[in-house]
């Protein structure tokens, strides 16, 4: 999956990560998007606080001590990942459902593959131990 996906995410912007379209023409299982969804939420979240430090540091040049929620917005942080900034398993958890509503896309021919995948994306999340 780094391979796949690194490349297209490394040393990017946030905007410019959640313009990235992934599409999985065969999704079967999901696997490979749940993957896709995993690393590419690590780089828009890495993305985020570098522009989040790079606010707070060219306020602290100026000499201003600005508000955290201020930086937050200064620094063009999407909403549901500002809610929640601090929380480092709730931020990757926002991050991953912005990725997986802007970035990924599936298809399989085999409807039965579409149902299965939607189960077990629901029983996950009503189970989360089981596996």
């Amino acid at each position: 999956m780094r391979r796949a996906v690194d490349p297209l995410a490394e040393d990017k912007r946030p905007e410019e990560i959640l313009k990235l379209a992934v599409c999985d023409p065969a999704m079967g299982s999901g696997h490979f998007l749940v993957g896709a969804c995993r690393r590419l939420a690590e780089h828009l979240l890495s993305a985020y606080r570098a522009r989040y430090a790079e606010e707070k540091a060219s306020a602290e040049a100026a000499g201003k001590e600005p508000y955290p929620h201020e930086l937050l917005v200064d620094a063009a942080i999407h909403a549901e990942v500002a809610r929640v900034w601090g929380n480092e398993p709730a931020e990757m958890a926002a991050c991953r459902r912005l990725i997986a509503f802007y970035c990924l896309y599936g298809v399989d021919k085999n409807p039965l593959a579409s149902n299965w995948r939607a189960f077990r994306s629901g029983w996950r999340r009503r189970h989360p131990t089981t596996r």
